[in-house]
């Protein structure tokens, strides 16, 4: 009953019934029996059946066991972040990936830090299928993330295509967003990634921009993440045009907040920010003119009315300027 090798024959027996639970049980009596023969198949191999078995809290004990044993070895580590992400422990998903990113600009690097991007946007789903992030093969972060991201993407755009009158999205799940948090991990699939990986990225900058675009705002931190969404996206996808139609929106709502602004302090330099920002929005409105043409079009006539006031802004304001100039 003390025979270590015994338990390891009896956890290769529930693997291949697929009772992981069962092969948990005997590796850890292995390990009880004789610690020394937990070298890193072992920690592999109780980590592959705890993850297998959606059992957050033993993936989460084993993995945190075998990378101190073996700090450098990537795989324990990513079995580590998927039970951080199982178990909804996002701070500690971000430490892990961070640790894995940079040692590793390979695709596992690439999909560790797609699937911690994916923890912070999107709210975890019901299925524990969609709770297996972080480098495995039944992983979110792999055609999982193009998948979740895309159907989030058509939501998020019906949503914004009423964020001209006052609409609001709810989660009952009381997951909140962190999309800009996110941003360093999906520079990291962009500089690193494949066509692939750079528009599961962009897709992901879209579904974490389009709650920033109502209330409460936060309209520069939308423009962050769309802009960045739109230099990553492949102009032919279904990405770009969506990214370019909020990215319109989000410049042009931070219009209205200059403008008194501007008036009241004459100022050129705001003057010529809401030009730059008119300008923008003009440029992307156009770009995703084909998500919603109606909105577009009647967005684009703001813009055209705002433009003889802008210009007697610069002329009144900036006289000054060109003097010094």
């Amino acid at each position: 009953p003390y025979n270590a090798d015994l338990y390891d024959l009896k956890s290769n027996a529930c693997l291949f019934l697929s009772d992981f639970k069962c092969a948990v049980d005997a590796l850890e009596t292995m390990y009880a029996t004789d610690s020394t023969q937990a070298d890193t198949l072992f920690f592999s191999k109780i980590s592959v059946a705890a993850q297998e078995g959606n059992d957050a809290t033993r993936l989460v004990k084993w993995a945190q066991i075998g990378s101190r044993k073996y700090p450098d070895n990537r795989t324990l580590l990513r079995y580590l972040n998927t039970g951080y992400a199982m178990a909804g422990q996002t701070d500690s998903v971000i430490a892990v990936t961070n640790r894995i990113i940079a040692k590793d600009t390979t695709e596992t690097g690439v999909e560790a830090a797609l699937a911690a991007a994916k923890t912070l946007i999107v709210p975890p789903e019901p299925d524990t299928a969609a709770q297996r992030p972080a480098g495995t093969a039944t992983s979110a972060t792999g055609s999982d993330t193009g998948r979740a991201s895309t159907a989030r993407d058509t939501a998020s755009v019906a949503a914004a295509r009423d964020t001209t009158t006052t609409g609001t999205t709810s989660d009952t799940t009381g997951f909140t967003p962190r999309g800009k948090e996110a941003v360093p991990f999906l520079e990291f699939v962009i500089k690193y990634g494949d066509a692939q990986r750079k528009e599961q990225a962009a897709a992901l900058l879209y579904t974490g921009a389009a709650p920033l675009l109502q209330q409460p705002q936060d309209l520069q931190g939308a423009e962050q993440l769309l802009r960045l969404a739109v230099q990553a996206a492949n102009p032919s996808g279904k990405v770009y045009p969506a990214a370019n139609y909020l990215l319109g929106l989000a410049t042009l709502f931070q219009v209205p907040q200059i403008d008194p602004q501007a008036e009241k302090q004459k100022s050129c330099e705001l003057a010529k920010q809401e030009q730059a920002l008119l300008a923008a929005s003009d440029s992307a409105l156009t770009a995703g003119r084909s998500v919603n043409p109606e909105a577009v079009d009647k967005n684009l006539g703001i813009i055209k009315k705002y433009n003889p006031r802008i210009a007697s802004m610069l002329k009144a304001y900036c006289k000054g300027e060109k003097r010094r100039a």
